[in-house]
């Protein structure tokens, strides 16, 4: 659960100017405020000692802009904004639900600005242009005027990942810690250690505490958050509980480190982490591997000139590779609330995470991260935010990739196991085994000594024997050859047909003509008669057909013009010399074998066996 209170009805709640004590035992007090009506006792007890929560004087050389964190009864943060001038005896400070660093730190810059004015250096004006405008929607821009001053931002957007330069906490974080620090510090997070973070500058102190815990996202710390710490909380640092707390150089000199314990210690001046709990390792491979692939000082530098948003992101990519198959969990039934199943969502992860996840499920920023989903699942409102969207897109592939590596890494380990396996038994095959492989060396030795000269005869009759059988088989073949050609010598050749009106073509003896056997033989019959059947007629009266009248038809004898057709004997049978030259395709001859058709075809066509003729049939 986000920690921040959502659509706060003004941009700010509280205006404060706290006075510096001048004793070391005397309190802060309040000079002024805006409203004047605003009447919340416990803030109003609160502000002054958190800002000036120790003797910072020798440390503060510029301006120095702070936040602390108030929580109500909801659990809920209120940001106190807070502005520390060089030489200054009096703090600025403006508490909101909103956390706007960039946007609250110009407009106390503002503020001061107008108060160092010899003249018209009265701030009510302003306060009172700011406190009544409207909460704008993330990203939209702003002005607010007042007479002749003027302030304007742009709303920040909440579901934007904070980037470098534009967020000042991560800007500061990055600048004071590296790395490998960082990822020390997001192991630590996601174990729940108890944190302290120590800084000679306040402005430092509280953006590394602010930035490490964003980076966090998509869950949020649930356990005690204190940016700075006051002196008279200093009793805190020694809670059983999960916290982070940001503590003053000053108000660190006075804390024994035994009275600490197992506290995970960051000191943000000199870029050191001292811990006595290997948390990265315990990190599942494949965020280990992501986050050191893609936080290289060459990328990161890269990025700058970019979107310079990679460090967040790429410690939310591992997030998303870790928690991101919560939803496989979700138990639905109709009619029923949804549900998480935290069994199956141990067992839908890669093997390699089930250890680290086991674990993670007992963890309250795991927990709540669950409960605020199911919340709005529930309620209807569903989400869109970053996190879900790089979910839906990597979901399928972020498994495939890791269940891969997963087997890459389980294959590799067994590769090396046999290497090195493999080269144990070799040698000691070597050793037991090179007595045994010389003796039958040399056995075969004599035995090839021995029968050498059998083996060479045998080869030499092998290759004799392959010789005169190649050889008979040659013989066989030309002999078989020579029939053919004397046969075909033998054989009558068909002289080339003449027609009439066609040239002859001359062939020299050494070509006869070739003979088309395939094409069926000619065959001559009995010559036909003159007369044929008669068809049925017309009545020359009626001109209409007459059964009764059959007249008859005459076959004209072929035209006598036409060249007398020459008929050659080919193998006792005679061909027509018209028709040698043509190719004939063999037709099926399966309906000769029907009676009717066998008595036409032998049955002569003769004059006897023709109808008479009518005398009155005019021809």
């Amino acid at each position: 659960m986000s920690r921040t209170r959502e659509n706060p009805e003004k941009l700010f709640e509280v205006f404060l100017e706290v006075g510096k004590p001048t004793e070391e035992n005397d309190e802060p007090f309040i000079l002024q405020k805006y409203p004047d009506y605003y009447d919340e006792e416990a803030v109003l007890k609160s502000v002054p000692k958190f800002a000036f929560p120790c003797d910072t004087e020798r440390y503060t050389t510029t301006v120095d802009h702070f936040t602390f964190t108030l929580t109500d009864l909801e659990g809920k943060f209120k940001f106190g904004f807070c502005r520390h001038a060089t030489g200054a005896q009096t703090c600025f400070c403006i508490v909101s639900f909103l956390p706007w660093f960039e946007v609250f730190y110009n407009f106390l810059n503002i503020l001061a600005e107008i108060t160092n004015r010899t003249e018209d250096n009265d701030v009510t004006n302003m306060l009172r242009a700011a406190y009544s405008h409207e909460v704008p929607s993330p990203g939209v821009p702003v002005t607010v005027v007042a007479g002749q001053e003027m302030f304007s931002f742009k709303a920040p957007e909440a579901n934007k990942l904070p980037s470098i330069p534009l967020s000042r906490n991560l800007t500061e974080y990055y600048n004071a810690v590296d790395i490998e620090n960082m990822m020390i510090v997001f192991a630590s997070m996601l174990h729940e250690r108890r944190i302290v973070v120590t800084s000679k500058k306040l402005s430092r102190l509280t953006a590394v505490v602010h930035a490490a815990a964003s980076l966090l996202y998509p869950m949020y710390w649930q356990h005690l958050f204190i940016p700075v710490l006051p002196s008279f909380l200093i009793d805190y640092l020694t809670a059983p509980m999960p916290f982070v707390i940001g503590v003053h150089t000053t108000l660190m000199e006075k804390v024994q480190t035994a009275e600490l314990g197992d506290a995970v210690i960051i000191d943000a001046d000199k870029n050191t982490v001292s811990t006595e709990y290997d948390d990265v390792h315990n990190l599942p491979d494949e965020m280990k591997s992501y986050l050191k692939r893609h936080l290289k000082g060459d990328k990161v530098k890269n990025s700058m000139q970019g979107s310079g948003d990679i460090i967040s992101k790429t410690f939310m990519m591992s997030l998303v590779k870790l928690i991101g198959g919560y939803r496989d969990a979700l138990m639905f039934h109709e009619g029923e609330e949804i549900t998480f199943n935290p069994q199956a969502f141990v067992q839908s992860r890669p093997v390699s995470m089930q250890p680290f996840l086991e674990n993670m499920l007992h963890l309250q920023i795991f927990q709540q991260f669950i409960n605020d989903r199911l919340e709005m699942l529930n309620c209807g409102r569903g989400f869109a935010d970053i996190f879900e969207q790089e979910c839906l897109i990597h979901a399928d592939k972020l498994n495939a990739q890791t269940r891969y590596n997963e087997w890459l890494g389980k294959m590799k380990k067994q590769g090396k196991k046999l290497q090195r396996g493999g080269k144990d038994v070799w040698s000691d095959f070597k050793v037991k085994a090179g007595p045994v492989m010389k003796e039958a060396k040399g056995m075969m030795d004599i035995m090839t000594h021995r029968a050498g000269p059998a083996v060479t005869n045998a080869v030499e009759s092998m290759k004799t024997q392959g010789k005169k059988a190649y050889s008979k088989a040659r013989t066989k073949i030309n002999d078989l050859k020579k029939d053919q050609e004397k046969t075909d010598d033998a054989s009558p050749k068909p002289p080339k047909s003449v027609r009439a009106g066609v040239k002859t073509k001359s062939f020299s003896k050494e070509k006869p003509a070739i003979i088309l056997r395939d094409r069926p033989s000619t065959i001559v019959g009995t010559p036909l008669k003159a007369l044929r059947p008669p068809r049925p007629g017309m009545s020359p009266i009626t001109d209409t057909p007459d059964s009764r009248v059959k007249p008859q038809f005459v076959i004209r004898q072929p035209s006598t013009d036409r060249a007398h057709r020459h008929m050659t004997h080919i193998d006792d049978k005679r061909v027509s010399s018209d028709d040698s030259d043509l190719i004939y395709t063999r037709m099926s001859m399966n309906l000769m074998g029907d009676p009717d058709i066998q008595n036409a075809m032998f049955k002569s066509a003769s004059a006897e066996n023709l109808p008479k003729t009518n005398p009155k049939l005019q021809f």
